[in-house]
């Protein structure tokens, strides 16, 4: 009855925790709004004793994914370019939503995509699913903020920034 009464199922999964009967969907790629498509295999060093990803390792994923973004909308011709210049935003805020375990070498889609521009700050959303199912493994977001180095404030976004992000 206790399960039941919570939406879920007590038959146990891999590691005896009760598995959600409602499935999670993923929100639709907005096709107008900058977006992009990348796959890790994750690495023996990316887990944790107990042998799956480390929850850490996510917010790794998700900043491969943001810099892949980036490069493609953003190219710079060397890695030792200022990053004030290359890349004038800083992270505001980035979460993270765990929905199934991943384990070392295997396959992970990452979807991004510019889900909101404001003002001075603009958010991605991430969508990670399993290359072989194309379940979703986790989900997050990050809030980035357009910043003037040389005041160390915050900053408008440039219109021709919005427009290509849009």
């Amino acid at each position: 009855m206790f399960f039941e009464e919570r939406g879920l199922s007590d038959e146990p999964l891999r590691r005896g925790v009760p598995q959600r009967r409602k499935k999670y969907s993923l929100r639709p790629l907005h096709k107008t709004m900058l977006s992009s498509e990348s796959t890790i295999t994750i690495r023996f060093s990316d887990c944790d004793p107990m042998g799956h990803a480390n929850n850490a390792s996510y917010f790794t994923f998700m900043e491969e994914s943001r810099v892949i973004l980036f490069q493609d909308t953003f190219p710079t011709p060397a890695l030792d370019v200022d990053a004030a210049t290359s890349y004038p935003f800083i992270i505001a805020e980035i979460t993270c939503r765990f929905l199934a375990p991943t384990y070392a070498n295997q396959k992970i889609i990452i979807k991004n995509r510019i889900a909101h521009i404001g003002n001075s700050s603009f958010t991605i959303e991430y969508d990670l699913l399993d290359a072989k199912t194309q379940k979703p493994v986790a989900s997050g977001k990050s809030v980035q903020v357009w910043y003037d180095y040389k005041l160390k404030t915050s900053a408008p976004i440039p219109e021709k920034i919005k427009k290509l992000f849009s």
